[in-house]
């Protein structure tokens, strides 16, 4: 994965990791997508799968996400690793 001028971390990027970026959507099960809806933000937790620089995420036909996907807008997918739990 490529860092852009809109993916950059600013706020402790000695803490950023992108060259894991993969190895962590390979390992992670549950993703965060968040969008804005006519002023409204939604995040809704969701199972997911990344294979080949895409991440996969279930979307109900006619819902609110994949109407905005559809559409264009901007989305973000949050990921996390529990280490140790």
């Amino acid at each position: 994965m490529s860092v852009t001028a809109r993916s950059q971390i600013r706020t402790h990027p000695e803490r950023a990791v992108p060259d894991e970026a993969d190895e962590i959507l390979e390992k992670g099960l549950v993703a965060h997508v968040g969008f804005v809806v006519d002023g409204q933000p939604f995040v809704i937790p969701m199972l997911y799968h990344y294979e080949d620089n895409v991440v996969y995420i279930h979307g109900q036909r006619g819902g609110r996400l994949p109407r905005t996907l559809r559409a264009g807008d901007n989305v973000c997918v949050e990921v996390t690793i529990l280490a140790g739990c």
